[in-house]
């Protein structure tokens, strides 16, 4: 089963996208690089830190300790989309106002319902105004407190730790986005 990242990287700091083409190099008869794209699509790389305290902080550690290098879903938290109702059962999904996000809906393939320790993944079909529709029903019993993060499916592929205490973890860590 594929992870959701549940922390929450301070996106406003040291936040670095960069975009990656897979392409495979050859060399010619008369020893010239030829480029030939393997991806039509660029993966995106995030380069973000994450920083949590105690408990908080050993919980984070064992997260990545497990899942370096395997496939995780990476909610844009700062993104956060509120219900407007109860979201139980539903494909259609309402909330406030999706038009006004940096990230914009549109360039990620996952939803990430939250609502407490209730957690769903889903995946975005298309996006209105004011909601998002997803491919297959709402299975969790979310009220309109929920809360919704668009995500994309990535892999954790790098991290660096400074942690200037032992209560305190501080993780620079990048995610490079997965393409089936």
């Amino acid at each position: 089963m594929t992870e959701i990242f549940v922390y929450r990287p301070n996106w406003k700091e040291n936040l670095r996208v960069e975009y990656l083409l897979e392409t495979a190099v050859s060399i010619a008869e008369d020893f010239s690089e030829q480029r030939r794209v393997l991806s039509s699509t660029p993966k995106r790389k995030f380069s973000v830190t994450v920083q949590e305290r105690d408990l908080d902080a050993q919980k984070l550690v064992n997260f990545l300790k497990a899942n370096i290098y395997k496939v995780v879903y990476l909610p844009i938290r700062n993104e956060e989309l509120s219900a407007t109702e109860a979201w139980k059962t539903k494909t259609v999904l309402s909330t406030v106002e999706t038009t006004t996000y940096y990230w914009d809906l549109r360039n990620c393939d996952y939803l990430v319902l939250e609502e407490g320790d209730l957690r769903e993944v889903k995946i975005i079909s298309s996006v209105g105004a004011n909601s998002v529709t997803v491919t297959v029903a709402v299975a969790g019993d979310f009220t309109s407190a929920a809360k919704a993060y668009p995500a994309i499916l990535t892999t954790i592929e790098n991290m660096s730790n400074n942690s200037p205490t032992s209560a305190i973890f501080r993780s620079n860590l990048e995610f490079l986005e997965y393409i089936e």
